[in-house]
């Protein structure tokens, strides 16, 4: 994790009784990923694990791992232990020539200048198009900078796009990649984040056609309280 916050520092000193953590978290790190642990006060608005817990009893979540099969070990084997974050993360994207839906490009580490420069070179020529490889098998960066293999241009737009932690992009329709989409106050998104805690971005014309906005995390059904 980038930041181990301890509550009764960061809450205090940015919050109010009334506003939402989520809200306060995007706010001031949005680029950030944060882990919150309980302090030690016993009134702390926001501390409400029962029963209560120290900061030794808590873990930081460890990152994915993979065992000598090559299958992710499940988490109860990593906690508590030393963790690498060294799978793929979302980097960049690059636009398919085809469809020109953007696809995200992925790479284990932070890339370099010289890795960015190259991308950027390979989206000035357009050769990219949904299902191919960015780079040739004889490449150096084959496989180390790379796309999904299995994306075709009919397919929505990758989910990683939108949950990216390491890379921040413009919101854009779920369906066409159109960056013309609907705001949080027009109808039936407004609707629909009364209901769920994700509605994907859609535009006016996808929703002509008779799509609909894709959804998760129904929170009617979320336990209360």
């Amino acid at each position: 994790m980038n930041n181990t916050i301890l509550c009764q520092k960061f809450i205090k000193s940015k919050t109010t009784a009334q506003e939402d953590i989520g809200t306060v978290i995007s706010q001031y790190l949005p680029t950030e990923n944060v882990l919150i642990r309980k302090c030690s006060s016993d009134n702390c608005f926001f501390c409400t694990l029962f029963p209560k817990r120290t900061h030794t009893d808590l873990h930081v979540l460890p990152d994915p791992t993979k065992g000598p099969d090559d299958k992710y070990v499940s988490l109860e084997e990593c906690v508590g232990k030393e963790t690498t974050d060294d799978h793929p993360q979302v980097r960049d994207f690059i636009v398919c020539q085809e469809c020109r839906k953007r696809r995200v490009v992925y790479c284990s580490h932070k890339m370099s200048a010289a890795q960015k420069t190259q991308l950027a070179r390979l989206q000035d020529l357009e050769v990219y198009t949904c299902g191919s490889s960015l780079f040739p098998s004889f490449h150096p960066l084959h496989g180390e900078v790379f796309v999904r293999e299995a994306l075709v241009c009919n397919m929505e737009i990758e989910t990683s796009y939108y949950s990216a932690v390491t890379k921040k992009f413009q919101k854009i329709c779920f369906f066409c990649g159109d960056t013309d989409i609907l705001g949080a106050e027009d109808e039936p998104i407004l609707s629909l984040l009364k209901q769920y805690s994700i509605v994907r971005p859609i535009c006016r014309g996808c929703l002509e056609q008779g799509k609909k906005p894709a959804t998760r995390n129904n929170t009617r059904f979320l336990p209360s309280g």
